[in-house]
């Protein structure tokens, strides 16, 4: 059966009143937050020292100034990009030390007060004056390339600039030197090169829609009397239609009727971008939610359209746009919301005698997971140590464990022999534990006696409570309606739907801003609550918490 003919199937057993098809396939409390003063300096290129403070969400120029026990001129005159651009969160900024004259080397006479000046480009010339460069720290996700798009300078530039050899991987919390000013020849006419002296040309950044400042949120919310929804979807790429897709539609439109019921107005426009024709710019531009594609290549070419929001809803693979997009929406708990979660819980739980270790597969040890859980650690504030998995592992880690108190073991479950084999050790051990890993961990098929007998905290993108009675009849009407069995991407299906078209039914076009840091919502199968990277795309912060106990019983706390 083609896609538009089941669409219309689907539709028409639903009998969905409140939707039209298109088969064609009040401001947030403000309050700043704390500051904490730095524990790392840095020399400018004037010899003076500075403490280099990482702005983060909410913090003023007037909160850094009072904790830092200077004035906000005093961090102007540091600072005098700061006038023009202002202040923006995840930048660093220079701050002068309190009460101090900042005597330059020749008046302290110290060895270690000598003038520090950046590595020299390949160019002759170069930046002068007390302004030469700013501090960017490498955050865990960026790499050489991403940062030089960032600021408009060729990588190569940007690693000469800090005397790092081509080729070389950055790692997590470097600080990189960025040149302020650029001086590049300006192109001269063939004909009168001669003639013409050749002039320095102004620095020129790429531009991007990240570029142009964020919309502010109104006063009051602005809402219709009905949502614009846009569903992209693989479906008519054969006669052989997926069968998690049609899963997933189903579940979608199980959801909707039922909203409808409740009176939210949803007018749904389904696209087949399996099909040869992707929806315009103009199409999607006219909704106020973009639910789908599923591949990141379907995703990518989706926002390159649109500035309205795009909703991943499958695939985490797409989960790193959410650090470069403003209207990207990770709809799935991904990987680095479960990891967020989980250092949270251990500061919860952590209690003055315990020890957090944190356990990863030596082969893995650069990886993206690895290193989002050792920069989350640090962030947090938690000391810990690292135990690297090879052969003989588990003489390492016994060395490690503490025979009182409680020994907080962090997982990295990436890989699933490596999993297997230190629950195993961690289970085998005298100490008192408590692990702790990502929803990996429950997918490796080990014993649920194992994962009971260390206390498995687990961070879960999704669990189904089969007991529960609304569970019960989702099922029952799932196969009233389609005479089958649902699978999870029929309840995943119904959940996004609940949550992402009741938002936007509830905020209007603003409906990501205004949802951020509220109580999570419960889904059958997936909870739901909005987070934010930075000021830029936004991610499922709720992940489901699941304790493993004796006996094989599974409780969920969260």
């Amino acid at each position: 059966m083609k896609s538009g003919n089941l669409i219309l199937l689907l539709s028409a057993v639903l009998c969905i009143g409140s939707s039209s098809w298109n088969t064609a396939l009040a401001q947030d409390d403000y309050s700043p937050s704390a500051v904490t003063v730095s524990k790392e300096k840095v020399k400018s290129s004037d010899g003076k020292t500075y403490y280099s403070h990482v702005v983060l969400e909410r913090q003023t120029l007037y909160s850094i100034a009072k904790a830092y026990g200077v004035s906000v001129d005093d961090i102007y005159a540091a600072n005098p990009e700061l006038k023009e651009k202002g202040l923006k969160k995840n930048t660093v900024i220079l701050v002068p030390l309190k009460g101090s004259s900042q005597k330059s080397s020749e008046k302290s006479g110290t060895a270690s007060s000598k003038k520090v000046t950046p590595a020299k480009p390949a160019s002759t010339e170069t930046a002068s004056g007390t302004d030469d460069y700013f501090i960017h720290v490498v955050k865990w996700y960026e790499n050489i390339d991403d940062i030089a798009t960032k600021y408009g300078i060729p990588a190569e530039e940007i690693l000469q600039y800090n005397g790092i050899p081509a080729g070389k991987k950055i790692k997590n919390r470097t600080k990189l030197k960025i040149p302020r000013q650029r001086k590049v020849a300006a192109p001269v006419p063939e004909k009168k090169v001669e003639e013409e002296k050749k002039e320095e040309a102004p620095v020129v950044k790429p531009k991007s829609e990240d570029d142009e400042p964020e919309e502010p949120l109104s006063a009051t919310i602005t809402r219709k009397d009905h949502v614009d929804a846009a569903l992209l979807l693989p479906m008519g790429a054969s006669d052989k239609i997926s069968t998690s897709t049609m899963d997933f539609y189903s579940g979608f439109l199980m959801a909707l009727k039922e909203l409808g019921e409740e009176g939210v107005k949803c007018n749904l426009n389904v696209y087949d971008v399996a099909g040869e024709e992707f929806p315009s710019s103009e199409k999607l531009n006219a909704n106020d939610i973009v639910i789908g594609p599923i591949t990141p290549e379907d995703i990518k070419k989706t926002l390159s359209k649109t500035k309205v929001p795009v909703v991943s809803i499958l695939d985490q693979a797409t989960a790193p746009l959410a650090w470069k997009k403003r209207n990207f929406v990770m709809g799935p708990v991904c990987a680095y919301s479960q990891y967020k979660d989980l250092v949270k819980w251990i500061k919860e739980d952590f209690h003055s005698g315990d020890k957090i270790i944190l356990a990863t597969d030596r082969t893995v040890k650069e990886s993206p997971a690895a290193r989002q859980m050792d920069s989350l650690l640090t962030d947090a504030g938690l000391k810990y140590s690292i135990v690297q998995w090879s052969n003989g592992g588990s003489a390492a880690l016994e060395s490690l464990l503490m025979a009182s108190g409680t020994n907080r073991v962090l997982i990295n479950a990436e890989n699933q022999s490596f999993s297997t084999e230190i629950a195993k050790a961690l289970n085998k051990s005298d100490a008192r534990i408590v692990a702790y890993a990502p929803s990996k961990m429950k997918s490796h098929s080990i014993a649920s006696s194992i994962l009971g007998g260390i206390n498995l905290h687990c961070a879960a993108s999704y669990y189904l409570n089969y007991g529960d009675a609304k569970t019960k009849n989702f099922i029952l009407k799932y196969r009233g309606y389609f005479d089958a069995e649902p699978s999870q991407f029929a309840f995943q299906g119904y959940d996004m739907c609940n949550y992402y078209i009741t938002l936007v039914n509830k905020y209007g076009k603003q409906w990501a801003r205004r949802a951020l840091d509220k109580n999570p919502a419960h889904g059958l199968q997936a909870d739901f609550a909005m987070g934010r990277i930075a000021d830029k795309g936004f991610y499922n912060s709720a992940p489901k918490r699941l304790i493993y106990e004796g006996g094989g019983s599974i409780r969920v706390v969260k």
